[in-house]
């Protein structure tokens, strides 16, 4: 029985502004070089919400930064994209899987749909609609980079119910 702990800080985020390049300016991946790591991917403006699993941000985000570059998107939009990684903790000497189903990236999936961090649309529409069970998590924390970050609350904290 465990706490899983997902800490976003401010120096691991980042908004998708520097991938709105035009014909001054190139487009740049914004995203960092990591190693596997949980993300977090918050529209402000629109107050949705997404949560993945990346070998590498920078890699994963290679392709993101290319359909903002060709779909246009201004850069006064791109800045309310907000985006951070943390590689969640385990508590009590368990260990948890991050990526997929009954795993951490699920589980902070479920706490987003579940209204963990306050109202918002979540867009994951794979596991987002699938319960979460695995016993080793019995409560979940999240740290945002800021409280709070976008429409989103940090600091907060649930009892992991199973199924979840």
């Amino acid at each position: 029985m465990a706490i899983v702990e997902f800490e976003f800080k401010a120096h691991h985020s980042w908004t998708m502004g520097p991938a709105c390049g035009n014909v001054i300016n190139a487009s740049v991946n914004p995203a960092p070089t990591t190693s596997g790591c949980i993300y977090i991917i918050h529209n402000s403006a629109e107050n949705s919400t997404y949560v993945g699993y990346a070998e590498d941000a920078q890699h994963r985000w290679s392709t993101r930064t290319e359909v903002f570059h060709i779909m246009g998107i201004p850069r006064n939009y791109a800045d309310r994209i907000l985006c951070a990684y943390c590689k969640p903790s385990v508590d009590s000497g368990k260990s948890m899987w991050l990526e997929g189903k009954h795993n951490c990236e699920h589980l902070l999936i479920r706490g987003v749909v579940n209204g963990l961090l306050g109202v918002t649309t979540s867009t994951n529409s794979q596991l987002g609609g699938q319960y979460f069970v695995n016993k080793i998590a019995t409560q979940m924390r999240v740290y945002l980079p800021t409280d709070p970050w976008g429409r989103l609350e940090g600091r907060k904290q649930c009892t992991v119910t199973n199924p979840f």
